[in-house]
């Protein structure tokens, strides 16, 4: 009796899997058609998972398998080497860049392409030259001129000219400096790397021979709170005081003085 039982309700939960299966499908096939009972709840439902990269080509594969043609006319192609799928952040900030842009441009669909960082130059570089490049990509400095002086990118001078939020007051003057060949705009800043020197002001205010490195009060005397932004000159003046703070070994001449972790002094 009690295999009988299990049977039955084994059974009973098959049925349930196969009716749920076909009511989502039921859901997706009036979503994707615009018609049906359903259509309302379908389109919210298919809505938030297109929205989702994993499952954003099976919507869509759904609405051309149900005949209707996506009322997007426009399909905007962005690479980039984030992916939507490495973080919840990098998700969040993926659908909301689509959904703000898509609000402003109901006529154009994002469709974003994740490429592996290690062969995104190669793989660029092939599309670039092939039938179907990205419209936008995110690039590294270092690629993007070299794309450019191949004669791979479109110049951007008359979008930005119409686009005020492009234009070069919105930038850093460094942040321009690797996006244009003269008055020939090929990019747009996305993101700015920072590298800068820590230096600790206490080593340096303690040697007077550095104090030229200080900016001067209005009475003459060294302002210890800053060094100036000139304050080196080339990579041969920092080797220079970088030898100057350095503590050398008294037994053994030219070796830095090491501290009991084993780092320089």
């Amino acid at each position: 009796m009690r295999s009988l039982r299990d049977r039955a309700r084994r059974a009973r939960l098959i049925l349930a899997a196969v009716a749920m299966v076909a009511c989502l499908g039921w859901v997706a096939v009036d979503a994707a058609t615009g018609r049906g009972m359903w259509s309302a709840v379908g389109r919210y439902a298919v809505g938030l998972l297109e929205r989702a990269g994993p499952t954003r080509g099976v919507c869509r594969w759904i609405r051309r398998s149900a005949g209707r043609r996506d009322s997007r006319l426009i399909q905007l192609r962005v690479w980039d080497w984030w992916s939507p799928s490495t973080t919840e952040d990098y998700a969040r900030y993926f659908a909301e860049v689509e959904s703000v842009f898509e609000s402003r441009f109901p006529r154009v669909d994002v469709v974003f392409q994740a490429v592996p960082f290690g062969n995104y130059e190669q793989k660029l570089a092939t599309a670039l030259l092939g039938d179907h490049p990205p419209d936008v990509f995110q690039s590294s400095v270092y690629w993007a001129e070299g794309f450019y002086n191949r004669g791979m990118l479109r110049e951007l001078n008359d979008l930005i000219a119409v686009t005020p939020e492009l234009g070069d007051d919105q930038f850093i003057p460094t942040a321009l400096h690797h996006t244009r060949r003269g008055s020939r705009v090929f990019g747009v800043p996305h993101i700015l790397d920072g590298s800068c020197l820590i230096w600790n002001l206490d080593m340096l205010r303690a040697d007077p021979n550095l104090h030229e490195m200080f900016p001067r009060s209005a009475d003459g005397t060294p302002d210890f709170r800053r060094i100036r932004f000139d304050a080196v000159r080339d990579w041969a003046h920092f080797r220079k005081i970088a030898k100057r703070l350095t503590k050398y070994d008294p037994a053994a001449p030219g070796r830095p003085l090491l501290d009991r972790n084993g780092d320089v002094v």
